[in-house]
């Protein structure tokens, strides 16, 4: 008889409210069932030239792309379109990091498949929904709308699109649920960003005098999302996704009402004077955007840590499960790595040298996050007994992060 939380059952039931566990039973059957159909699959098809076409796609879905070209939009003089893109992307990130913070469903299992991927917090996050599909599909939405009849942008992005959501099964990173989940929560993203950015614009941009009454109401609103996000069972990213992508809206919005809905633009007069012009507006951006970064990031670590410990202390808290509380360490390290920046030239080299040795890709095999380590636990009792004993090798990979992480808790 195993104790209470040392069986991956008893993992996620412990944890997780009864009604909650027996959705994510019932879903996990069907992400098991799929795997080895998705390994035939990949094994099928596999090529050097896809592996990288696919992986380097999946970058289009990515913090580091987000960051760089949405301001693009209001570089450029198209405001509208930029808000209805960052506004759709918001919710669909918050949808997805949402359900998959309240599931905890796993990736489809590795081995047998690959997972192709260049991104290494990616592979973090838990499989069901895709948040590469739902952003996919709600971006191809978004350019339908505003390019009818069809353009040229449109198709590119029609085509990027389905790069994406075709190369999430190709490198082993999400299975069909996950996909088909995705572009059904991409297209209910698309429909409430609509209604979103009406609101925004009736209530934000159309009034005379400064909103403050509907900017508080839509911070109290970011709040309440951000508060009430279900807490994960294991270490996950997705509320830090799910924060920051909210606080992009309510910054764009506070912006909106502040600047953009006198001018149209992020400039206060946009001319296209030329490519060289439209060329150095983009490295401009693009450096402004990268120094800005380094030096908010570095001046929070330093304010915020004192700002928590402060409220914490007078009885207001957030917790979150596997989250460090600001009242339980002095000093944030200054050395901490930036998955989106490097920040220093040995951080830059070693970006070049992986780039080189791996084409820009890595092709993992085995359990690379906790989640993953459950799950091979999984698999491996789920298995009838025979004379086949485990490697031992494999058998630590599986056992030792699993006790480090159930003493932790």
């Amino acid at each position: 008889m195993q104790d209470a939380g040392t069986n991956t059952a008893d993992h996620y039931r412990c944890r997780m409210g009864p009604v909650r566990f027996k959705f994510r039973q019932c879903a996990l059957e069907y992400v098991r069932k799929e795997t080895d159909l998705l390994a035939r699959i990949q094994k099928s098809v596999r090529t050097p030239f896809l592996d990288t076409y696919f992986a380097s796609t999946a970058n289009l879905g990515t913090h580091t792309f987000y960051m760089i070209m949405l301001p693009v939009f209001c570089w450029y003089g198209h405001m509208p379109i930029g808000e209805s893109v960052i506004t759709v992307l918001a919710i669909g990130v918050y949808i997805t990091g949402y359900v998959k913070d309240l599931l905890c469903l796993p990736r489809p299992r590795s081995p047998p498949l690959h997972r192709i991927s260049t991104s290494g917090s990616a592979v973090q996050e838990y499989g069901f929904p895709s948040t590469h599909s739902c952003n996919a599909l709600s971006v191809i939405l978004v350019f339908m709308v505003e390019n009818n009849p069809p353009t040229v942008v449109y198709w590119i992005c029609t085509i990027l699109g389905i790069s994406i959501v075709s190369g999430r099964l190709y490198t082993g990173m999400h299975g069909f649920i996950d996909v088909v989940s995705g572009l059904v929560f991409g297209w209910i993203a698309w429909l409430m960003s609509c209604q979103a950015v009406k609101w925004f614009h009736a209530a934000l941009h159309g009034q005379p005098s400064f909103p403050w009454l509907n900017l508080s109401l839509l911070g109290l609103a970011t709040a309440a999302m951000i508060i009430f996000h279900p807490q994960p069972v294991d270490p996950c990213p997705c509320y830090d996704d799910s924060v920051a992508f909210l606080s992009v809206v309510f910054g764009l919005e506070l912006s909106a009402a502040l600047h953009y809905a006198r001018t149209g633009s992020g400039w206060p007069e946009f001319v296209y004077k030329g490519t060289w012009q439209a060329a150095t507006r983009f490295v401009l951006g693009v450096a402004m955007i990268i120094v800005w970064r380094l030096i908010a990031k570095r001046t929070l670590l330093r304010v915020l840590p004192p700002v928590w410990r402060f409220v914490q202390t007078h009885g207001f808290a957030l917790p979150r499960r596997n989250y460090l509380k600001a009242t339980e360490y002095d000093r944030v390290p200054g050395d901490l790595p930036d998955d989106l920046i490097p920040d220093s030239p040995k951080q830059i080299a070693t970006m070049i040298r992986t780039v080189r040795r791996t084409h820009g890709r890595s092709d993992s095999v085995g359990p690379q996050n906790i989640v993953d380590v459950y799950e091979a636990q999984a698999y491996r009792e789920s298995k009838p007994r025979s004379g086949v004993q485990t490697p031992p090798r494999a058998q630590n990979a599986i056992e030792i992060p699993r006790l480090h992480y159930d003493e932790s808790l």
